[in-house]
């Protein structure tokens, strides 16, 4: 029974509640004796009864019930996913209204986003690319502190390189970003992003 008991017998009831690795080739078990295990095995049987009554389930159907709960979740979710890309298609149809002509014949469409977030920039202009793969989109959100801004054109659409516009035009606003030639953003100090905006329609004018 090793140094804190006589006899095993003392030991009585034995559950394990952890086990772990504390380095190579060793591990740490933890566990309850006696009335100590008792009162563990006790509190998780009434927890177990809970979630048989919150479930209306018991013993092994109980793990049925879990797992078309976990289906039933992961098919909302998808659903959800679905939805949010439908809204966005929609949304995307009012954002995509302001159209700038460029000297090659494409067209450039600058839309700031409202309400949106970040990572929104992306999905939209995926959209974008798919009803408009000859123009070129620029993408802006304007938080208190921080210009967010995305430039994107279909890759076969040589005409523009989007990482060498931003990179000649984001000084301006003391940004960081690139990317490639068909894509590329960053971030910066909001408070000249007019003057970025009317830089980048110069650059892709010129170019």
């Amino acid at each position: 029974g090793g140094t804190h008991v006589e006899n095993t017998s003392e030991i009585g009831l034995f559950t394990i509640v952890s086990e772990a690795s504390l380095a190579s080739g060793v591990r740490r078990v933890e566990a309850k004796t006696s009335t100590g295990a008792l009162l563990y095995l006790k509190e998780r049987s009434l927890t177990l009864e809970k979630l048989e009554t919150e479930l209306s389930a018991s013993g092994n159907l109980l793990f049925e019930k879990l797992s078309k709960l976990k289906e039933s979740i992961k098919e909302k979710n998808r659903q959800i996913s679905d939805l949010q890309s439908e809204v966005q298609g929609l949304k995307s149809k009012d954002l995509f209204s302001q159209f700038i002509d460029l000297n090659d014949g494409s067209k450039l469409c600058i839309t700031k986003l409202e309400d949106s977030s970040p990572k929104d920039l992306r999905v939209l202009s995926d959209k974008f690319v798919d009803q408009y793969p000859a123009d070129v989109l620029l993408l802006y959100l304007v938080e208190p502190d921080k210009i967010h801004y995305l430039l994107k054109t279909a890759k076969k659409n040589k005409n523009v390189n989007c990482s060498l516009v931003i990179k000649e035009t984001q000084p301006i606003v003391s940004g960081r970003g690139g990317g490639r030639p068909d894509m590329a953003q960053g971030s910066g100090d909001p408070s000249k992003v007019n003057e970025f905006v009317s830089a980048v329609i110069a650059q892709l004018k010129e170019s």
